[in-house]
């Protein structure tokens, strides 16, 4: 308004001389002297506009400030009260910690987290408010000094009931089925945030004792831990707790529903790193165990790939070197598994995988040998000519031509590899095949040397 005024009265001034200097040159209707009379009146009389906006701002900037200094006294009223509930709370120093008492201390804890949270957005619309009215922002020291202590027993109290409900479940629990490590990471995690508040209540004697007590309760389950470890070993067979049992000194009675209470009072604490030898070696066999369950499992689904060959009516295999490469490496593999010290418990199992690997590498060798020499020979033979020439080497052929049909009619029937080379006396058909096939390669040979010695060139 300040800047605008003055603005528009220069422009009256101005057009007011060029009003006076045509009414010396003409004269203006009624209806132009009436205008510019309003135009030249304007300034006065919003003068008396301006100040009457001025005095009804006045009266309602006193009412915003008053109804601001209300809220401002409502509101350090509600901080106080929160303060003596919470100086209350804070002074709590029950006996013994019960699953109820627990409970009700972290609903009074978050209630008053609610009140703090409630006040602090209360006094962000206050220092605004504040802004507004060109007022410093209020500061309140106490209500940091809540939010400090609320945190602070909040995370005491949450701790104490967090601990108390996962150590019934992993105690007293059954043990089939815990995730250890990820227990682990939330005990380590509680016992470091009891050592902090320990050192953090120097000046409140019952929360510290709390805390004090939370600590001793977590730190005495985690010299528990290396048994629930062991106890939720995936790898541990029946032979473990046979061994077990053996270094505790008496059986060791377990069921899908037994704790670790039930196991801490059997005496597995005091023998853990006997424990922790068996679980070692539970944990290494299971590996070799579930590697060699999957290299099983790799292999159902690799299949040979048959292409039917020209119009012969049978097929032959393709693209085999993935299998033949999938075959090398997992020999290998499982010969390194079978000299590790922890295969015994199923060496007998591990030596027949092995030795089926190593059967299947021999066949695949046997059968590419024999499907080249039959793919050389088949066109040869397939003439009547050459067979009534060689007599001899075309029964060897076709007695090699049904074993060559025979095993490839069953691996188009069924193409898995497992099942492919699984078929009864196929090495043995196979070698039989590419001694005959060698034979009737001599023959073929001898047959076309005598030729050549006929019809020298």
């Amino acid at each position: 308004m300040n800047e605008t005024m003055p603005g528009l009265n220069t422009k009256i001034a101005v057009a007011t001389q060029r009003v006076l200097f045509l009414l010396d040159c003409t004269l203006f209707p009624t209806e132009d002297i009436q205008l510019n009379t309003r135009v030249f009146q304007w300034p006065k009389d919003m003068a008396s506009v301006f100040e009457l906006a001025k005095t009804r701002t006045g009266h309602r900037r006193d009412q915003v400030e008053e109804d601001l200094r209300r809220e401002i006294d409502k509101f350090e009223e509600k901080i106080k009260t929160t303060n003596k509930e919470l100086e209350i709370f804070m002074k709590k120093d029950p006996p013994v910690l019960t699953m109820d008492e627990m409970r009700s201390s972290v609903q009074i804890i978050d209630k008053l987290e609610v009140k703090t949270s409630e006040a602090e957005t209360q006094l962000k619309e206050i220092n605004q408010e504040e802004v507004y009215l060109d007022w410093d922002p209020s500061n309140y020291p106490l209500l940091v000094r809540i939010r400090q202590h609320v945190e602070k027993f909040g995370t005491l109290w949450h701790l104490a009931l967090d601990f108390h409900e996962n150590y019934e479940k992993w105690y007293y629990g059954p043990f089939k089925g815990l995730d250890t490590p990820s227990i682990q990471k939330q005990v380590e995690s509680m016992y470091s945030t009891a050592c902090h508040l320990s050192k953090t209540f120097t000046d409140a004697p019952a929360a510290r004792r709390i805390s004090e007590t939370i600590r001793s309760k977590i730190e005495k389950f985690r010299t528990y831990m290396p048994v629930l470890h062991t106890l939720c070993n995936p790898g541990l067979r029946k032979r473990h707790w046979d061994q077990i049992s053996e270094a505790n000194g008496k059986p060791v009675v377990h069921d899908d529903n037994s704790s670790l209470h039930d196991m801490i009072e059997a005496g597995l604490h005091r023998i853990i790193e006997q424990l922790e030898e068996i679980g070692s070696a539970a944990t290494k066999e299971f590996a070799l165990e579930t590697a060699m369950e999957k290299m099983k499992q790799e292999w159902s689904s690799i299949c040979f790939e048959c292409v039917p060959y020209r119009e012969s009516g049978v097929s032959t295999l393709s693209g085999i070197e993935d299998v033949q490469q999938m075959l090398d490496d997992h020999i290998l593999k499982a010969q390194t598994m079978h000299s590790s010290a922890y295969i015994k418990p199923f060496e007998e199992e591990m030596k027949e995988w092995e030795e089926k690997l190593i059967s299947m590498q021999d066949i695949l060798d046997a059968w590419l040998r024999c499907q080249e020499s039959w793919l050389y020979l088949e066109p040869i033979f397939n003439s009547e000519d050459i067979m009534k020439q060689m007599p001899v080497e075309g029964r060897k052929f076709n007695k090699v031509d049904r074993i060559w049909r025979n095993i490839m009619a069953k691996t188009v029937a069924d193409p898995h590899v497992l099942q492919a080379t699984n078929q009864p006396n196929m090495l043995i058909n196979l070698q039989e095949a590419n001694e005959l096939l060698d034979e009737i390669m001599k023959g073929l040979n001898d047959y076309l040397e005598k030729k050549r010695l006929f019809f020298p060139r």
